[in-house]
C-alpha cells in the first residue's frame, strides 16, 4: 500500500474522543486484532515527528 492511499483512506475505529485539560484523549470502545498493528504504526509515526 503506498503512503498516498494510507493518507486518503479513513480507518473506522469505534472510539470516543474527549478534550480534557488541554489534552485529547482517545477511548477505544472495542478491540480487534488489527488495533495492535494500528497502535504500533501510530507510535512509529509519532516518534518520527519528534
Amino acid at each position: 500500500m503506498c503512503p498516498q492511499i494510507l493518507l486518503t483512506k479513513p480507518i473506522l475505529i469505534p472510539a470516543q474522543i474527549i478534550k480534557a485539560g488541554g489534552k485529547v484523549i482517545y477511548r477505544i470502545m472495542s478491540y480487534n486484532g488489527w488495533l495492535k498493528d494500528i497502535f504500533s504504526t501510530w507510535e512509529f509515526l509519532r516518534q518520527l515527528r519528534v
